[in-house]
């Protein structure tokens, strides 16, 4: 970690990240450095990722009253709400409407960071008859500003150029704001900074990790599998010879060849972990890319449930009328032919018995006015209703999944705590068994002390047991097997 970011940190600058993953990692560092500088306490500093950065500073202009009006900041949840409304009242048949409002809001926040603040959109629009997707996403943004216009509210993509605005009516930032890890800077971040630098504030833009020398080499693979094998064949050689060292391994199309790297992975870097009941531990290996939800077994069951209902309930066939009939008919065929008497007595054979009817039909079920639209409209709601199954389930396993890793989470962080106490205790008790010997204590207080001791292990005890539980459960949502390792948080 580069040393001058942690320096203005222990200083009390506000450090600034383009995500949350950053922002974590460069607390734990800071932790470490102070933890290991020989301090037992320090301040929280303060690391935020962009966003939320940014909605700090307009809290604080709020506050200070440099908005002059109620304007209401919208919470992404609540901006993606508004474009799903948006996109459904428009009254075009699309196969995702979900999707098309998430993308929708995604290509809305682009265009704000990569465009020159102004209503760029405009020009891709030509007619509300074209279907083509720049026709379209202008059509919805411009009712999206249009709503948020008229509802006086902002979204966070706007809200970057919103306090490059209100810059001057505001006091310059108290603390020295460190930009760390940023790879390129948008134009309205740009703008942003420029705005506050102007006001005063002070920015400084750095590295996370130092400069170093670095040595490129070039090698050729027979197949996409092959260029694995050796990419990992040659961090393994890497680590044997300094087992502290990282190595990253960038992998084109990480969401297609997971399943082949982690088997690779396992192969070359930790070959034990195969063998037949091997003992579980953790791998000594991390993919960035964690597992589709489409491979989780109770979303697949809500998927399968979408498929049912839809082929159960298809729209055409449930709005069609019925399939009209054919009829053919013949009643009273004789087996023979009708005899007849003519004058002289003589009986000959007639004609067909007149009492036989053919008869060639056909029928069509004429449905009362109004029904076939209703069975299309419950073939619909046959559709929404299990496409809503799938996102409750969806959003129950990403909660329940969530729980069970800050539980998982807290639980590790407790144990570390109780080894620390029992580690302070242990030399509690042989100061005290010391000064027993020689008459210091009494042996009340050497007993005090082994009773805590037999507490603190009790205590250990049962969280290792609520760890074990935590991380089944966890697996459980993961399919995986009970106590496949977890890396810790």
């Amino acid at each position: 970690m580069n040393r001058a970011i942690l320096a203005s940190l222990a200083d009390g600058a506000v450090a600034v990240t383009p995500n949350r993953r950053l922002a974590r990692a460069l607390l734990h560092t800071f932790d470490a450095e102070q933890s290991a500088s020989g301090l037992g306490a320090w301040p929280t500093p303060s690391i935020l990722p962009y966003q939320t950065w940014l909605t700090t500073l307009w809290e604080q202009f709020v506050a200070t009253g440099a908005t002059g009006d109620e304007t209401l900041l919208l919470t992404p949840p609540q901006s993606a709400l508004l474009w799903e409304q948006i996109v459904d009242a428009d009254g075009r048949t699309l196969l995702n409407p979900h999707g098309a409002a998430a993308l929708a809001a995604e290509a809305w926040m682009l265009v704000h960071a990569w465009g020159a603040s102004g209503e760029s959109w405009r020009a891709w629009r030509r007619d509300d008859r074209e279907t083509d997707d720049p026709s379209l996403f202008a059509a919805w943004a411009e009712r999206y500003g249009a709503e948020l216009r008229g509802a006086g509210m902002l979204d966070v993509a706007q809200l970057a150029d919103t306090l490059a605005a209100l810059a001057p009516r505001v006091a310059p930032l108290s603390r020295a704001t460190i930009l760390a890890g940023f790879v390129e800077f948008t134009p309205q971040q740009e703008r942003l900074f420029t705005a506050l630098s102007n006001e005063g504030a002070t920015l400084r833009r750095l590295d996370t990790l130092p400069a170093v020398s670095a040595k490129v080499r070039r090698t050729t693979a027979i197949s996409p599998r092959a260029e694995l094998i050796a990419a990992l064949t040659w961090a393994r050689g890497v680590l044997v010879d300094a087992p502290g060292a990282r190595v990253g391994i960038v992998v084109e199309d990480l969401a297609a060849r997971r399943d082949e790297l982690i088997a690779l992975a396992e192969d070359i870097l930790c070959p034990s972990s195969i063998v037949p009941a091997a003992s579980s531990s953790a791998r000594p290996f991390e993919v960035s890319l964690g597992r589709s939800l489409g491979t989780i077994p109770l979303v697949v069951a809500a998927l399968d449930l979408i498929e049912l209902a839809e082929s159960r309930l298809a729209v055409g066939p449930a709005a069609a009328w019925p399939d009209p009939m054919l009829m053919l008919g013949l009643l009273n065929q004789p087996l023979g032919r009708e005899l007849t008497t003519l004058s002289a007595g003589t009986p000959t054979a007639g004609g067909p018995d007149p009492m036989t009817m053919r008869m060639v039909g056909i029928s069509q079920t004429l449905p009362y006015p109004g029904k076939t639209a209703l069975q299309r409209s419950l073939a619909l709601r046959g559709v929404d209703e299990a496409t809503a199954t799938l996102e409750a389930v969806r959003q129950q396993l990403v909660r329940d999944v969530r729980a069970a890793y800050y539980e998982l989470a807290f639980l590790d962080r407790a144990l570390a705590v109780v080894g620390e106490n029992q580690s302070l205790l242990a030399s509690v008790i042989r100061t005290t068994e010391t000064r027993y010997s020689v008459g210091g204590v009494g042996q009340q207080d050497v007993l005090n002390a082994r009773v805590d001791a037999t507490k603190l292990a009790e205590t250990a005890s049962a969280y290792l047991e609520q760890r074990r539980a935590a991380l089944a459960r966890l697996n459980a949502f993961l399919d995986r097997p009970s106590d496949a390792p977890i890396a810790r948080p």
